[in-house]
């Protein structure tokens, strides 16, 4: 009677290393390579892994599969963009012995049973506070979401604001197909007051192009969405949105030396806040372990036994302001034992 094989799940990377979102995943590239360094971190367990680029092309990625997957592979990193990874569910489900990590998607309608471990968490719970808030102040005031139609994370972010009742009185859809321009934006904002909110629901990069005119700032107040890296702005974008934009980014409280050495090392451009944690999930799901035994190093690394979507929000709030510098505003987090908190900078 042959004996089991527990040998350990062989590892690729499919990225998108090339193409408009490309500065994402070459971030996690840049950081993989970091802590694979053994002269920098000879006690680290991590072993290099073969990155191969998808182009961004969802064709190519299920192409790449197929092919890996012929070749004995059954981790998947990848899919990064929520549009991505909605259209390779289909395969892992007809794959079942394959596992995915996925280390920024955050599109709520994906919170379903799979077998692709979620790195990140949305920000909307993070900004539903801060609307709540102001709508106390200004019971008038109104929130515009800009974001691409059947685009799957950009629809999801709509239609999760669209379905909560207090927000939803006062929300305007700002709908774009593809590419959005600033005539259409302004369109939308014609009658919009300062004491108003534009919710960014498109990628940042598509977002940021609505501003690269001079002299075009908006009276809304901006909330960006979540990233992981804070976006680096032209002077011209710089110069339309001082003193009126936020951006919700992956910023543990109590972070460990290892995370801080990596962002001080690479700094904000080159380093992928969650690059480590993937880089721990990976070794732990290789050996065939369940990564909820793992110490995150900026923030509880636990997951949902059905979603495998992370469970615990980590998220700070950064004001650009009239100086042309972020500025952390507050934190907001999730903890196992004490709850949902705020913290403000003082």
């Amino acid at each position: 009677m042959k004996s089991k094989c527990y040998c350990k799940l062989k590892t690729i990377a499919l990225l998108e290393l090339t193409g408009p979102f490309s500065n994402i995943d070459n971030s996690l590239v840049q950081t993989f390579k970091y802590y694979w360094n053994k002269k920098k971190y000879p006690s680290l367990p991590f072993k290099p892994f073969p990155i191969v680029n998808t182009e961004g092309l969802i064709e190519k990625t299920l192409l790449l599969l197929d092919k890996y997957y012929a070749k004995g592979f059954r981790l998947f990193i990848g899919f990064s963009r929520s549009p991505i990874l909605a259209n390779v569910l289909k395969w892992f489900d007809n794959h079942p012995d394959a596992v995915g990590i996925s280390v920024y998607s955050v599109a709520s309608s994906l919170a379903i049973k799979k077998n692709i471990y979620r790195m990140n968490i949305g920000t909307k719970t993070a900004i539903d506070e801060q609307l709540l808030f102001n709508i106390k102040q200004n019971p008038s005031l109104t929130i515009y979401c800009a974001y691409i139609k059947d685009d799957a994370y950009s629809q999801d972010y709509y239609n999760y604001y669209k379905n909560q009742p207090i927000i939803n009185k006062r929300l305007v859809g700002c709908e774009f197909i593809n590419n959005p321009t600033r005539e259409e934006l302004d369109k939308y904002l014609v009658d919009s007051t300062k004491s108003d909110f534009l919710l960014n629901g498109m990628t940042n990069i598509q977002f940021l192009s609505l501003f690269n005119k001079p002299n075009t700032p908006i009276p809304p107040y901006t909330y960006d969405q979540y990233g992981g890296i804070l976006p680096e702005l032209t002077q011209i974008q710089a110069d339309n949105l001082k003193g009126n934009y936020a951006f919700f980014v992956f910023r543990g409280i109590n972070t460990s030396l290892l995370w801080r050495q990596g962002l001080e090392d690479l700094t904000n451009a080159n380093f992928a806040v969650n690059g480590f944690d993937t880089l721990q999930v990976q070794n732990y799901l290789s050996s065939r372990k369940s990564p909820d035994f793992l110490e995150g190093v900026a923030g509880v690394l636990q997951f949902n036994p059905v979603t495998k979507d992370r469970k615990y929000i980590n998220i700070t709030r950064y004001d650009f302001t009239i100086q042309k510098q972020y500025v952390i505003n507050s934190i907001i987090f999730d903890d196992p034992l004490l709850g949902n908190f705020i913290g403000f900078k003082i």
